[in-house]
Formats: C-alpha cells, sequence, structure tokens
C-alpha cells in the first residue's frame, strides 16, 4: 500500500516523461518514467520524511526500525553532494548538504501545467521546477529493504534552462528541398 504525499517545490534533473528508462536505483530492473528531484539546500522534507516512515510501518509493522537499520537499507533521500561525474567533481546545480530524490512510476504519470490543464511529455523537462503528487511505498528485494517513491502527478511550477539534450527536434521546416532529389530515387548517385 502506498502513503500519497506531495513534494515541495524542486528542481528537475535527468527527466525521462516521454520515454521509459533503466537506471541503477530501481529495485526491479524495470524501464519506468522518472525525474531526479533536487531541493534546495535546508529545504523541509519532513512531509517525505514522514510518508516514507508510515510506508516503513505498514509493510515491516514492528520489525520497521530494525528493517531500516538493515546494512544495506536502501533509502530514497540522497545527498546532492555525490552527484559527481567521471573525474570526481561535483555536477554543475548541485548543492553540497542538500538532498535528491529518484521518483518514478512503471507508467507514465498524470502531467500538468502550471494553470492544471494536461501537459503533453515534451513540455516536461529537465531544468524546470515542478511539484510532485507521490505514492511512498516500503520493499524487500533480495533480503534487502528500502523506500520508493513512485511518481503518480507532476506539474510544472515555472521554467527554467534546459539541461542536456536539445530544447526541440528538428521537423521539415528546418529543412530546404534537395534541387534534383526525387523520392525513392537511388541514393548512390548523390555521393559521386
Amino acid at each position: 500500500m502506498e502513503v500519497e504525499v506531495k513534494t515541495l517545490e524542486f528542481w528537475g534533473w535527468y527527466a525521462a516523461l516521454e520515454t521509459p528508462r533503466a537506471f541503477q536505483d530501481n529495485p526491479d530492473g524495470q524501464k519506468k518514467y522518472s525525474i531526479l528531484a533536487m531541493f534546495p539546500l535546508g529545504a523541509d522534507l519532513s512531509g517525505l520524511k514522514n510518508a516514507a516512515s508510515k510506508a516503513m510501518q505498514e509493510k515491516f509493522k514492528d520489525q520497521a526500525s530494525s528493517k531500516a537499520k538493515h546494512p544495506k537499507f536502501k533509502s530514497p533521500f540522497r545527498e546532492q553532494g555525490d552527484l559527481v561525474d567521471e573525474g570526481g567533481h561535483l555536477k554543475a546545480g548541485a548543492v553540497v548538504g542538500a538532498i535528491c530524490v529518484t521518483l518514478s512510476n512503471k507508467v507514465r504519470p498524470s502531467l500538468f501545467l502550471p494553470d492544471k490543464t494536461r501537459a503533453a511529455p515534451d513540455q516536461m523537462y529537465s531544468g524546470a521546477h515542478y511539484v510532485a503528487k507521490l505514492g511512498c511505498y516500503a520493499w524487500l528485494n533480495g533480503g534487502v529493504p528500502g523506500v520508493s517513491f513512485n511518481l503518480l502527478g507532476l506539474q510544472l511550477v515555472k521554467h527554467g534552462e534546459r539541461l542536456g539534450g536539445t530544447s526541440r527536434l528538428a521537423d521539415a521546416d528546418d529543412f530546404d528541398p534537395v534541387a534534383g532529389a526525387e523520392d525513392g530515387a537511388d541514393a548512390s548517385s548523390l555521393f559521386d
């Protein structure tokens, strides 16, 4: 059973809302729609932490405390200072001491614009600010306990600079007709 909770505003990283992807934080290895919620330094995450505690109580009952102390317990709360590149340097925008949380779902979550109208997946991107509705659940995988946040819905709060990738894929209007080319013609002659 999931414990529902809403987040505070966060900065979204690694948004995979058009196409699900696999990632190492995923205990079951399935591809999921996801976003990394980057919370500001000092953010009050008591609502999320209370939901995690309640999910542990519901799943493990009187063993919840001992499961949370398991040496390999998978907490959903990560230190942004651990977000480093291959050279060990802190990724731009990450703040030492601030928390980030991976939010994911096997099915595409509901997506909304600031005015609460439905959003298309391509309108939600890394670099914008969001709030989310989540379902928190505890799990046990191979004897290792953990807690995860199921992304139920995501609302764009404000636009930001897009991180990574391109802001828009090319369409036919971005190109000019090629002189002498015909549909279905032998393309090998173009390289003579």
